[in-house]
This record gives C-alpha cells, sequence and structure tokens, in this order.
C-alpha cells in the first residue's frame, strides 16, 4: 500500500504516540523505546506491511535516525566517569566471553540455514544495542557497579560491531575501503574531540553559549548536528558500493 508523504509521516508520528502510552505510569508496561519498536514491527514488514521501509522519504528518515541513534547512544558514555572506568574491565571480559560464545553459534547456525555469511550472524550475536540499552536504563535510573560494568559491555560491542560488520559483507577487494571508512571516521571523531576540549574552555565558547540560550539559538545542536552528518557522509562515501551490494542482494527484480 503506497501512502502519500503526509499520511505516511502522520502514520508514523500516531505510531510513535505507542512508546509514552505503554510507559506511562509509575510502573510502566514497557519502556518507551520497546513501545516504539513494537509499534514498527506492527506497521512494517514484519507485521501488517502497511509501511513500505524504501519509500519516500523513509530511506533518507531510516538512515539518519540510525545515525542520530548511534550518536545520542555514545554520548551517554561518560568515560571520564570513574564509575564507567571501574567497570570497563568486566565489561571487557563480558564482551570477551560473548564473542567467543558467539563464534561456533555463528558457524551453527549458518551451517543450518545455509546463509553463506558465518562471520557476518557470529558478529551480530556477540553484537548489542546501545540505542535500546541506554535510554531504558536512563529511563529506569539505574545505577550502581553493576549498571557501569553493562553500559562498558555495550559500548565495547556496540563499538565492534560497527567497525567489523561492514568487513563481513563485502568482497575481499572492497575491505581496504571499508577499513579505510573506520579508519576515517575515528580520526574525524578525534580531531573533533580535541578541538572541542580546546575551544570549550575559551572565552568566546562561553559567550556563544549563554547568547544562544538566551536569544534561542540551538548552537549546540546544529554543532551536533554537523556532526552527526558529517561523520555519515565520511561513512557513506566509504561505504556506498557496500550499500549497493547490499540493495542489489535484497531487490525484488534479483
Amino acid at each position: 500500500m503506497i501512502l502519500g508523504m503526509f499520511v505516511l509521516l502522520t502514520v508514523l508520528t500516531l505510531a510513535a504516540l505507542a512508546g509514552p502510552l505503554l510507559a506511562f505510569g509509575a510502573r510502566g508496561l514497557v519502556p518507551v523505546v520497546i513501545g516504539e519498536l513494537t509499534a514498527g514491527f506492527v506497521l512494517g514488514r514484519t507485521g501488517f506491511g502497511v509501511i513500505d521501509p524504501s519509500q519516500q522519504p523513509l530511506a533518507a528518515f531510516m538512515a539518519l535516525g540510525f545515525a542520530m541513534l548511534m550518536l545520542s547512544a555514545g554520548t551517554r558514555v561518560d568515560i571520564g566517569s570513574p564509575a564507567i572506568r571501574q567497570g570497563f574491565a568486566r565489561g571487557l571480559l563480558a564482551f570477551a566471553v560473548a564473542a567467543i560464545t558467539a563464534i561456533p553459534i555463528g558457524l551453527g547456525i549458518d551451517h543450518a540455514l545455509g546463509i553463506g555469511r558465518p562471520t557476518l550472524l557470529a558478529v551480530l550475536i556477540a553484537g548489542s544495542s546501545a540505542a535500546v540499552a541506554f535510554p531504558i536504563l536512563i529511563e529506569r535510573n539505574l545505577s550502581g557497579p553493576h549498571v557501569a560494568m553493562l553500559i562498558a559491555w555495550v559500548a565495547i560491542a556496540d563499538a565492534t560491531t560497527v567497525v567489523l560488520m561492514p568487513l563481513t559483507l563485502t568482497d575481499a577487494s572492497s575491505i581496504a575501503t571499508a577499513i579505510g571508512g573506520d579508519a576515517a571516521i575515528i580520526a574525524a571523531g578525534g580531531l573533533v574531540l580535541v578541538v572541542a576540549l580546546r575551544v570549550r574552555s575559551a572565552h568566546f565558547s562561553h559567550e556563544l553559549r549563554r547568547q544562544s540560550l538566551k536569544r534561542g539559538w540551538a548552537w549546540q545542536l546544529r554543532i551536533a548536528l554537523v556532526l552527526l552528518l558529517g561523520l555519515s557522509a565520511i561513512a557513506e562515501r566509504t561505504g556506498a558500493r557496500l550499500r549497493r551490494m547490499i540493495f542489489a542482494n535484497n531487490s525484488p527484480n534479483c
């Protein structure tokens, strides 16, 4: 079913209300993000097929939404927090155990189903979803050493998955490009961090933030969007061939 653009956006916005409604009350039924995902399952291909994710402008929204989720999830990891640093070793150990366990499971599933992507399955099984886990932790106001270990574990698993998954999908001739894209994103992120740390304490930076709050410029939001879109542009340029291959493999005309 093809819906008009504004009808489609209205349906999506109404579906987004499922999250707060299911989480409403002192002890909500489910966290907000779970309600939103459930609404997506029901309306998408898994459910009644009301919404076609390939329909415009959903394709652009899907890519932007995923990038925003991952960026916002990453900003919730305070690497300077003593609790997070204390939980890092346990989180790394937990991820190592999950990764070692995921290898034979991925091989077994691939052999049973004949998918032909054992390394991809292993990476996905060992991975996590910070975009789901972190909002739940914040919404439920969970804290403590076990939560710090969980945050470190999820962050390590997500970062590893994001780096390795493109390598498991591409062919041998494109691995160098994929690795170069990962390196470029990491380098760009590191450069932005260094510049931000140097600029943050400057007088003009404080004054700019003060005037932004007073005059409604949303300066920090603009900077966040530039960072988000810039890193996404690097990923798009270095992963364009990979995405074309994935699209071709999933095309109904193949």
